[in-house]
């Protein structure tokens, strides 16, 4: 039994405001978009390639650049909610997934994955 945890709220460099910073995926695409986030040295938060799936599904690869630390996922649910479904949970459970960020029409959410 899997459960996710929102993360608290804005720490200066939040998980959510690195995405935003470095991000201008189009928040209105039908088809749902995936990266892996990946951690620098620095501490900052760095994506691998962007991935592109169906309109209820996306397959993201785990790569993370050179020099970077696997961290977390990040993908879109267009036109739907910003709660990951129970898939996505056990996706990142999978992968090994220390947070989970789905992005609804441009409402970003990111959670913490607790391993049962």
């Amino acid at each position: 039994w899997a459960e996710v945890q929102a993360l608290g709220c804005c720490p200066q460099h939040s998980v959510q405001a690195q995405i935003r910073e470095g991000d201008t995926l189009m928040v209105k695409q039908r088809n749902e978009i995936g990266y892996t986030m990946c951690r620098a040295k620095s501490g900052r938060l760095v994506r691998g390639p962007i991935n592109e799936g169906t309109p209820t599904e996306v397959k993201i690869p785990i790569q993370c650049p050179v020099g970077t630390m696997f961290e977390g996922l990040y993908h879109t649910h267009p036109g739907g909610s910003p709660i990951p479904s129970s898939q996505d949970v056990d996706a990142a459970l999978r992968v090994g997934a220390k947070i989970l960020c789905v992005d609804a029409d441009g409402v970003l959410e990111c959670y913490r994955v607790i391993r049962p």
